[in-house]
């Protein structure tokens, strides 16, 4: 650019007439040297558009997913009569299969199993409102003594007994609700108000109706009552006859 700057000054004095110093023809004037073609630019490839992202497939949802999970795999006995219950939501289903499981295996005299279901703060409903507490450990040793008793009676099969369209969920909060005894568990002998002194917030009270099956001659009460209360978040037996 040295030799093109020059040029251009010297065609711009020889232009100028107060810049002359004699009289002397101007020389002629130097053509402009053609500017260097500037190269053009090499084109920038385009972008490789960028693979579309795979979708990522949508979960496919657990089974059973938002139902409480039984304590113990039922047997194959008590698999049966859940499947006799009407579908429902939490938590009357779990409360209709806790409270099925814990009889299911008293009247098999399976007691390590049937101890899953009863609550820590266990009761014995002793009558006229009156109430004694058992500790587990003690009311294994109850159970254990029954079942060892060589004269003890061949219970039935709990789903041949109880009338399980009649298997009624009341919480404790209908309960409280209820101005009268006739609005809870109608049909039942169990007054749902004198058993809600010995309830709290959260529990719930279950009934059903039992029937002997035909040639059994095993005294069973007509009806089987419960309060069901949450230990770590599972319902289990704490009130019963």
């Amino acid at each position: 650019m040295r030799l093109i700057s020059c040029a251009l000054f010297c065609c711009l004095l020889g232009a100028m007439p107060g810049f002359a110093q004699d009289s002397r023809p101007a020389p002629a004037k130097m053509p402009t040297p053609a500017k260097t073609p500037v190269p053009a630019k090499t084109p920038v490839p385009a972008k490789t558009p960028a693979p579309a992202k795979t979708p990522v497939p949508a979960k496919t949802p657990t089974p059973g997913k938002g139902l409480a999970p039984d304590l113990v795999k039922p047997t194959s006995e008590l698999a049966a009569v859940y499947k006799r219950l009407p579908k429902e939501s939490e938590p009357n289903r779990e409360a209709k299969r806790a409270f099925l499981a814990a009889y299911h295996y008293l009247f098999r005299y399976e007691v390590d199993t049937a101890i899953r279901y009863f609550h820590p703060e266990f009761r014995f409903h002793l009558g006229a409102g009156k109430v004694k507490a058992v500790p587990l450990p003690e009311l294994i040793k109850l159970f254990q003594a029954q079942a060892s008793d060589p004269d003890r009676p061949p219970l039935p099969a709990l789903g041949a007994t109880a009338q399980l369209k009649t298997l009624t969920v009341v919480s404790y909060a209908e309960i409280k609700a209820a101005e009268t005894r006739d609005e809870l568990a109608r049909g039942f002998r169990i007054d749902a108000k004198a058993v809600l002194p010995h309830m709290k917030a959260g529990d719930f009270l279950i009934v059903v109706k039992l029937v002997p099956p035909k040639g059994s001659d095993v005294d069973l009460p007509k009806e089987l009552y419960s309060v069901l209360r949450r230990d770590k978040g599972r319902l289990k037996v704490v009130l019963t006859e």
